[in-house]
């Protein structure tokens, strides 16, 4: 197509566009995107080495090519694209030298694509590599002086990387950086790491494969394939915009491994051998931590490893004209100066004895054989030849102690004690006891340097008894013991500061409500929590290198009888590996929180959950915490009525939200009704508004929601409190029955106070932050349940923090995730809290009819249990609303009063809503019927995703903050035409798969078919 037909393209026809794309990799993308029905364009330079893959690219039914020199025009004359990928990747990879003219053509194309890219609003992957990334961290950490090339190929990467995120962070640009593993398959056997490469072409063209070093550095390898799959998935998926995402195998193998793999396959090399590494520094090499992996995304490898080395060896072995007997069975050998190993295949293994016993066989075998001449009486023992061999006893004796029997009495020992103080210092650390694991770490490190010195005086039993494999296993064992070891030791340093601010905190407001004369300030710990960052980074390269060593041996090649220590170790550095992560991201944040930088008030409101509204409840109080240098500066707690009447007073009304207006037939808003949008951010500004508007405070850094049925979960834990006003401790038994005291006369828009509210959470909120570090750890349960659960929400003004908070699913948010699925949000209007009688069950039947429609019907059900019209008892006055996507086509609603409801649009949602009452002792339902279909012209998600012979399909089900025990029945069918793989623990019928679930929070479904 010419390019003056571009913008003949129908709108409804989405436009990709593919930079670098004049090669093997680009033609598989294109061809994909072409597939699925996009027009394809394909820009690169028009060159020898490109032409045959133009004339290829120009076949394709939707694809055209444009040269790099037409890039500017190309852009003026299209007037529009969707999807932009630039495989720089490519570049890279086919590119041996780089030279400023290079450097500077590539730098200004990618600035004329990303521009073009804004102006025109298209969804842009910058897909570079890993490799590169890797090498640039790997030598900066090596050598501080570390000056590269600036037209070396991670230095463009780099450049381009950060150019990238620029135009994202500056101007909103829809963009994510793709980090693409080493691509190993069919035609893809020589790439970008030399390493593998090398390692690749010795397997099938010499007799020995050479390792440089230890063997130990990690290679991410990724089938061309399963990389076009992660491209289009992760462009396609908004969660990853701004994102920097590594697109490989998540588990990287080792040069060691893959040398095994080589030889496991049978390639023509026989054996390994071991070179002095010309780097020396071998250490620091795996200092390197990857971007989060695809998988978090969603995306899954559907080649394994295997297949992709089957097919670059078989398309080396084809190139060099030489055949590949893959089953032959053989004998491997692995040579090195340090030492020599020799496997046999599976074909012929035979077991005799345990590892242990022929251990132990061996080095008994010479003594056995002296003893039993001397108790033959083959030789005379008071000879002078007896007296000799006497003495050599003696000498092999002493030898044999030092050698052998004190190290194996000192890993039997140390070694148990290592592994029983790995126990103590996790559970230590999860307890935040960190002067306690500190003590532990440092009689770790002891006990290791004894057990690494005896193992290496156990050296020559290994090789005596030919048990090199496990020698080596050991000693890998103990490499990544001496890493783990270190990043404990810096984890606990790190997070010293942080130990002490939780030990020492006392609030400047005292549980009483007294302040106190001479307060602590805690600016110091703040600021070493600040500059102990990188020491925490450091802690977290050592650790998951650990582990990465670690989960790369294998439990079998070990001695029974310590098989389970192995495994066990492996599990505890994987968990430990997860433990650091949590405080290496709240570290970047913790501080600034907490004031270190000035300031920062927080408005905490209180929701009531037996009055369900749109974010968990009724809002009945409220509270600012100011904080700074880490110290409580302020406290304000107070009734939302109270404030509510202080706006009145001041003639300040409000004219409620239009669509709030035409429900409840009110005029006027307050702060009590704030939170009438399920999305909680926009619920937080909202709160915010009347607490500038009323003057209690001008700057706001954040919004934190609470709901009874948390300060319930805290009155458990601590059996009571005492809250003034009352003559008893509250409790969680009684908590509802002295709410229900203060209510009997309220009317909804009413003014009346709530004074027990108010004073019940002055005393829950002074109790909170005045418990201790003692009370933090008894309450970290609760407050980790609560945010799971929605009983407590966050929104910050701190990015990094409500990025965080977001990432757990703890903000509140409604506008991702929830693709294709109905949001069902109720509002209790009847002046009661009808909702502590309720039974509900929330049900889903998607009907899956093809690739590209999808039905859904959703029902609520509820069973009103009240007995009485009587509060707080009473009808269930519901005003519901049901969050449908945007091109969701509506095709039936039942159930709704008087089958009265509206369907209007709000913030790219379709909402179906109306009165959904329930009297007393009855039953009712309303059912929402709507479908799906795929739109090419739609940038919106699709719930069905196609990936090759793959379909596969992410459920999210919403759970209401606020809302107690509802259950929700899923079902889901599908075309018998597909078979399921993945099932998500549902339960499997014909073409069917169904569940039952307690909806405590949001729950997630990934379900995957391939085509029969």
């Amino acid at each position: 197509m010419a390019k003056d037909e571009f913008k003949h393209v129908k709108t409804s026809t989405l436009i990709s566009v593919v930079i670098h794309g004049a090669n093997d990799f680009g033609y598989k993308l294109s061809r994909t995107l072409a597939e699925q029905g996009s027009r394809v364009i394909v820009v690169d330079n028009f060159n020898k080495d490109s032409k045959n893959w133009v004339t290829k690219l120009k076949r394709l039914e939707r694809c055209d090519f444009v040269d790099f020199q037409g890039i500017e025009e190309l852009f003026t004359t299209l007037g529009r694209f969707d999807y932009l990928f630039y495989l720089q990747n490519q570049y890279l990879n086919n590119t041996t030298e780089f030279n400023s003219t290079q450097f500077l053509a590539e730098s200004n194309n990618l600035n004329i694509v990303l521009k073009n890219a804004q102006k025109y609003k298209a969804k842009v992957s910058l897909v570079t590599t890993v490799h590169f990334n890797k090498i640039a961290i790997e030598n900066s950490f090596r050598n501080k002086d570390y000056h590269p090339s600036p037209y070396s190929a991670e230095e463009i990467q780099k450049y381009s990387e950060t150019v990238t995120a620029e135009f994202h962070d500056k101007s909103k640009l829809n963009v994510r950086i793709l980090r693409l593993g080493a691509l190993l398959g069919d035609k893809y056997h020589t790439t970008e790491d030399k390493e593998l490469s090398t390692l690749i072409h010795e397997g099938v063209t010499k007799s020995e494969i050479v390792i440089q070093g230890e063997g130990l550095t990690n290679h991410y390898l990724v089938h061309p394939e399963d990389a076009v799959y992660g491209i289009l998935k992760l462009t396609f998926t908004g969660e990853t915009n701004g994102e920097v995402i590594t697109l490989a195998q998540e588990r990287p193998l080792t040069t060691l491994s893959i040398a095994y793999k080589l030889l496991e396959l049978n390639v023509s090399a026989t054996k390994i051998k071991f070179a002095k590494s010309k780097d020396n520094d071998f250490l620091f090499q795996e200092i390197y931590t990857p971007a989060p992996f695809a998988t978090e995304y969603g995306w899954s490898a559907q080649r394994t490893i295997d297949e992709s080395f089957t097919e670059a060896i078989k398309a080396l072995y084809k190139a060099e004209n030489k055949k590949w007997d893959i089953e032959k069975d053989r004998e491997i050998e692995i040579e090195s100066a340090a030492e020599a190993d020799k496997i046999k295949t599976k074909h012929t293994a035979k077991v005799e004895k345990t590892s242990l016993g022929r251990f132990f066989d061996k080095i008994l075998s010479p003594f056995r054989a002296l003893f039993a001449k001397i108790g033959g009486n083959e030789l005379d023992v008071f000879n002078f030849r007896n007296i000799a061999f006497f003495t050599v006893g003696v000498i092999l004796l002493g030898l044999v102690s030092y050698f052998f029997i004190t190290p194996v009495a000192v890993l039997g020992i140390d070694g148990y004690r290592i592994a029983r103080n790995t126990k103590q210092t996790y559970a230590q650390i999860q307890e935040l006891d960190f002067e306690g694991a500190e003590e532990t770490v440092n009689s770790m490190s002891n006990d290791f340097e004894r057990v690494e010195t005896s193992t290496k005086r156990l050296e020559w039993v290994f090789i005596v008894t030919r048990q090199e494999e496990l020698y080596k296993n050991v000693n890998q064992l103990l490499f990544a013991t001496g890493y783990a070891l270190q990043g404990a030791e810096d984890m606990v340093s790190a997070l010293e500061p942080f130990a002490m601010y939780m030990k020492e905190f006392e609030p400047a407001v005292s549980f009483g409500g007294e302040n106190r004369t001479n307060p602590v300030e805690y600016t110091q710990y703040l600021e070493q929590m600040k500059e102990n960052r990188s020491k925490l980074e450091t802690a977290s390269y050592n650790l998951t290198l650990a582990s990465s060593i670690v989960d790369s041996l294998e439990i079998q090649e070990f001695p029974k009888a310590i098989q389970p220590r192995v495994a066990e170790l492996k599990s505890m550095n994987r968990e430990a590996s997860e433990l650091i992560t949590p405080f290496q991201k709240t570290l970047i944040f913790l501080p600034e929180l907490l004031g270190s930088e000035g300031r920062q008030r927080y408005l905490i409101l209180l929701q009531n959950p037996s009055e369900l509204r749109s974010t968990g409840g009724w809002l009945s109080s409220y509270a600012i915490l100011g904080i700074e240098n880490g110290q409580v500066r302020q406290l304000d707690v107070d009734d939302i009525y109270n404030l509510d009447g202080q706006l009145s007073l001041a003639d300040k009304s409000y004219s409620a939200p239009e669509d709030m207006q035409e429900a409840l037939d009110i005029d006027e808003w307050s702060m009590s009704t704030s939170n009438w949008s399920p999305h909680f951010p926009t619920t937080a500004e909202n709160a915010k508004f009347f607490i500038q508007e009323s003057g209690k405070a001008y700057e706001v850094d954040g919004v934190i929601a609470l709901d009874v049925t948390f300060i319930q979960m805290l009155l458990e834990k601590w059996g009571g409190i005492e809250v003034q006003g009352e003559d008893e401790e509250v409790t969680a038994d009684n908590l509802y029955s002295k709410i229900f005291a203060i209510h009997d006369e309220f009317t909804p828009g009413s003014r009346q106070k709530a004074t027990f509210i108010a004073n019940l959470a002055d005393a829950v909120l002074k109790k909170v932050i005045s418990s201790g570090s003692d009370g933090y750890r008894d309450m970290s349960e609760v407050f980790l349940q609560a945010l799971d659960q929605k009983n407590i929400l966050i929104t910050l003004n701190n990015r990094e923090a409500n990025q965080y908070f977001s990432d757990q699913g703890w903000s509140g948010t409604i506008t991702e995730g929830y693709v294709g699925t109905p949001i069902p949000v109720e509002w209790n209007w009847g002046a009661n809290k009808a909702n502590l009688y309720l039974e509900k069950t929330h049900s889903l039947n998607m009907d899956i009819k093809n690739e590209d429609t999808v039905n859904y019907t959703y029902v609520l059900a509820v069973k009103n249990e009240s007995e009485e019209d009587k509060y707080p008892e009473g009808e269930y006055r519901n005003w519901f609303r049901v969050y449908l996507p945007e091109n969701a086509d509506v095709k039936s609603v039942i159930g709704f009063d008087d089958d009265d409801y509206t369907v209007y649009l709000e913030d790219r949602f379709t909402v179906v809503a109306g009165w959904f009452t329930t009297e007393i002792q009855s039953t009712n339902q309303v059912e929402v019927n709507y479908t799906l279909t795929r739109d090419e012209s739609s940038t919106d998600p699709f719930p069905i995703n196609i990936a090759n012979n793959s379909i596969s399909t992410e459920i999210k089900l919403y759970k209401q903050p606020g809302i107690f025990d509802d259950v929700y029945q899923l079902d889901v069918s599908y075309p018998d035409t597909w078979a399921i793989i993945e099932n998500g623990d549902m339960q499997e019928g014909v073409s069917k798969l169904s569940n039952r679930y307690e909806l405590e929070s949001d729950i997630e479904v990934d379900l995957l078919w391939e085509y029969r």
